[in-house]
């Protein structure tokens, strides 16, 4: 195997980890976690709170593992002499979808949070979540 193969293979990998951490973990936390959080009442607020910081970081790291690991493999199969209209068409539509999920994460969670800044004070958010641009106020 030579080391555009190997890179190749890693970048597969990763993307489809970021893809799956970000798919299955929003579908683990908005079917499960959420629901049974609210059902708990008042005492659980601030661990709901934690959860949700933590949890938009790792959608975060996703979305810009997804975007950079999509470009080298998009420029990768775009540049084959093999590729074909159809491949063209799926990319395309990948793209659209993809922004779409993006652009309803980003609006999601500019409507349904708000940021504790009593979590910054006690360390129960990590260095990535200070410095990631939100529309909130701190």
């Amino acid at each position: 195997m030579n080391l555009e193969i190997g890179f190749m293979l890693v970048v597969r990998w990763v993307h489809t980890l970021a893809a799956v951490l970000w798919v299955g973990g929003s579908l683990l936390y908005l079917l499960a976690l959420r629901p049974s959080l609210r059902l708990e009442g008042e005492g659980v607020a601030s661990v709901s709170r934690r959860i949700a910081l933590e949890f938009r970081g790792l959608v975060d790291t996703s979305i810009v593992v997804l975007v950079l690991t999509g470009v080298v493999l998009s420029f990768d199969r775009l540049s084959s002499p093999f590729v074909e209209v159809p491949y063209g068409l799926a990319l395309g539509i990948k793209v659209v979808l993809s922004v779409s999920m993006f652009l309803l994460a980003y609006s999601r969670r500019s409507s349904s949070y708000s940021f504790d800044t009593s979590l910054v004070s006690s360390g129960a958010v990590s260095y990535t979540h200070l410095t990631l641009p939100t529309n909130r106020e701190v």
